[in-house]
């Protein structure tokens, strides 16, 4: 058994019996019979902006401190997601991505006496199998969720992240990513997928108002929706689902609208119902070539009689799908200008253009809208980003 496999071995089999919260010390025990000197976890905040060192690192020099994402060499691992390496008085310090599947959660650091392609490799399978640690301690400990708020999450963005699924999936067929702005005051948009034996459902929604009440509509909608795609309901059924779950508890005083959506990813077959919602934008070689529009259709939980209508297109490989709210086109700069479709379009086009990950391309974009806005965002931005890659057998 070589020493990496051991070391790999022991950092799982540590975390497994020791306190949900002591990563930094598991890792430094397994990998010191490398030779690893010190070892800093940086987990990414919930704005993006920096990467918070996680309590317990072992830091042969000085102290880990946060690091912001721009600008920083810790931060350059996280955007461009992959090793860097430098090296100063004799110490070889390389950090590499902390991911879960594609979604990157922040950074790795390691100080070593020597370093060599064994480390290396070992160093970026320890930020794999990290990145599937830190998300099961979620359900043990509080420490590194603490960590990721440079600032107090309201109780509506409380409740919004605890419904949340992962920003980003890459699969064999398909990518998706998403996120929302501002993250630590969200109110009533959220978003959810699912892939289930080569189909993935996705929706978007908004619920009316803003602040606790709509975190509480969207919260009941989210879990509605899921309800209804676990027992296997067409879109049409999900959305009956959904209207009567509002009715029975609101009696047709409250709101939500939304698209949801269906892809075959061996037939590539993309279906979608849309309530009162903004409509998809198809994108094709590059390019934001149609909205997806339909016959307009009441919010749901009002219980206006009205006809639901799935509707279908066929993508083809390269293709994507773009979801968004009316936060994004509707933020308004200091001169009183919105955001509007046209520069959306613009935006997303120019950053799937430059970037290789999806999920960055969406935060880019995200922070484009955020800059434009005069002072904090009006109402919730949501973007949601699927990428059809190849058809799946």
């Amino acid at each position: 058994m070589s020493p990496s496999f051991r070391a790999l071995r022991e950092v799982l089999k540590e975390a497994d019996t020791s306190a949900a919260d002591a990563l930094p010390t598991v890792v430094h025990n397994a990998l010191s019979r490398v030779g690893v000197k010190g070892v800093g976890i940086y987990l990414l905040d919930y704005g993006r902006t920096h990467l918070q060192p996680v309590p317990g690192c072992i830091p042969p020099v000085g102290a880990y401190e946060p690091h912001p994402v721009e600008d920083s060499q810790v931060g350059r691992v996280y955007l461009e997601r992959r090793p860097i390496e430098s090296s100063e008085g004799g110490t070889f310090r390389l950090r590499v991505p902390i991911s879960e599947r594609s979604e990157c959660l922040g950074v790795l650091e390691l100080e070593v006496g020597e370093l060599d392609d064994e480390v290396r490799q070992l160093s970026e399978d320890v930020g794999v199998l990290l990145g599937h640690l830190l998300v099961s301690a979620h359900r043990y400990t509080d420490v590194y969720d603490l960590l990721r708020r440079r600032q107090t999450l309201n109780l509506a963005a409380e409740m919004h992240w605890e419904i949340q699924p992962a920003m980003s999936y890459v699969g064999p067929s398909i990518s998706i990513a998403g996120d929302i702005e501002p993250a630590y005051e969200i109110g009533g948009d959220a978003f959810d997928y699912s892939i289930n034996e080569g189909v993935l459902d996705f929706a978007i929604l908004d619920a009316m108002g803003h602040g606790l009440e709509a975190a509480l509509l969207s919260t009941q909608a989210v879990e509605a929706y899921r309800y209804g795609r676990r027992r296997g309901q067409s879109l049409l059924e999900m959305i009956d689902t959904l209207e009567d779950a509002f009715i029975e508890q609101f009696g047709g005083s409250r709101f939500i609208t939304g698209l949801l959506c269906r892809l075959d990813c061996g037939t590539g077959e993309f279906r979608w119902v849309n309530a009162a919602h903004l409509p998809p934008l198809l994108l094709r070689g590059g390019r934001v070539t149609e909205e997806l529009a339909t016959a307009p259709r009441c919010p749901l939980g009002l219980g206006i009689p009205d006809f639901a209508e799935e509707h279908a297109i066929t993508l083809e490989p390269g293709d994507g799908v773009v979801l968004y709210s009316d936060g994004v086109v509707e933020a308004r700069s200091d001169n009183g200008e919105n955001f509007e479709l046209d520069r959306l379009r613009s935006f997303i086009e120019r950053e799937l253009a430059a970037e290789q990950q999806v999920d960055s391309a969406v935060s880019d974009v995200l922070d484009a809208v955020r800059d434009h806005s005069a002072g904090p965002l009006r109402d919730d931005a949501t973007l949601v980003i699927l990428s059809f890659t190849e058809r799946r057998d």
